[in-house]
């Protein structure tokens, strides 16, 4: 013959009633707790499993902790402390049996996610996978391998990145995109078209410069030419850039105040000018008297003649390193 521990709860309730309580919520069904009235005279357990099956029936989209010794504590019905780790140990005992949650080593009751995730966490985690940006097309391929239900496309998943564009980024050319927090100078990754980074160089230089300096300053992180970008920058519709003679280039909000824009178109005759006067200083090369000279010669603003001389200096590494 078998007994129940429903029956056996009741049993030996009638024997101990004196020196034990029922504890009376039961959301499993199927087990009954008797515990010391010492315990359930300081703390209410079956409050307690109403709380926790109060969190169990809210939307988790991330798993956490609760600190099951800070949870015991707020609850007290005493002022005494003295059995507070046995209240605690019953706790533990109760949220695995009655909701299969585990405590992690330090005592805290861990509550699982109890939704599913979204597309975008998904890419997300796809992404951290990868470990660099990724093309929609890889993208959707590899989410539709992983999770055939979703059946989603390369137009879904830029759709959901520009839409996200606090979560997700856009990176090198066309539809590459990655996360937003990988946008640091550590990774070499910066986010935006080909005008928002001439853009952002722009702003950061007091003068305007050579569109190849731009071109440079993109190619850092996009692959790509300079003629390229040049292109790019001049059928830009949103009027930001202001275009000068020589090739110079800045922003048409930015005020240039004490600069002097007015730039001159160079040409062929203008450089191989500058390297016969690096070959008559003979070893010797003066960086900032070839400024200067550019400057009188040429009639050229400083910031055009200090881009003329670096051209010239890189095209010769001999007199580069004598200018150093």
């Amino acid at each position: 013959m078998s007994f129940t521990s429903g029956f056996l709860v009741i049993v030996f309730e009638a024997f101990l009633k004196e020196q034990y309580d029922r504890i009376e919520e039961d959301f499993d069904a199927a087990t009954d707790y008797l515990v010391h009235r010492e315990l359930a005279a300081e703390f209410d357990f079956d409050d307690y499993l109403r709380r926790i099956a109060g969190r169990i029936s809210e939307r988790i989209p991330q798993p956490y902790t609760l600190n099951l010794l800070d949870e015991v504590e707020a609850n007290l019905q005493t002022t005494s402390r003295l059995r507070l780790r046995r209240i605690c140990a019953v706790c533990e005992l109760l949220a695995n049996e009655e909701f299969a949650i585990a405590a992690d080593d330090s005592g805290g009751l861990c509550f699982q996610r109890n939704t599913k995730k979204r597309i975008d966490e998904h890419l997300a985690d796809l992404l951290l996978e990868a470990g660099t940006p990724l093309h929609v097309e890889e993208l959707a391929a590899r989410l539709n391998e992983r999770f055939p239900e979703i059946e989603t496309t390369a137009e879904s998943v830029r759709s959901l990145m520009l839409r996200l564009n606090e979560r997700f980024a856009r990176f090198d050319t066309g539809s590459t995109y990655g996360l937003r927090e990988w946008e640091t100078e550590s990774r070499g990754l910066k986010s935006g078209t080909f005008a928002d980074l001439a853009e952002e160089f722009l702003l950061e230089s007091d003068t305007p410069r050579h569109w190849t300096e731009v071109a440079e300053y993109v190619m850092r992180y996009r692959t790509t030419t300079e003629r390229t970008v040049f292109g790019t920058l001049k059928a830009d519709m949103r009027g930001l850039f202001i275009f000068y003679d020589g090739g110079m280039v800045g922003l048409a909000a930015k005020q240039y105040e004490g600069v002097n824009t007015n730039y001159r178109t160079t040409s062929a005759r203008t450089y191989e000018g500058l390297r016969q006067v690096i070959q008559d200083m003979r070893g010797e090369v003066d960086a900032q008297q070839l400024v200067v000279y550019c400057m009188l010669h040429y009639r050229v603003p400083e910031q055009q003649a200090r881009y003329l001389v670096q051209r010239v200096l890189q095209s010769n590494p001999q007199a580069m390193e004598e200018a150093a």
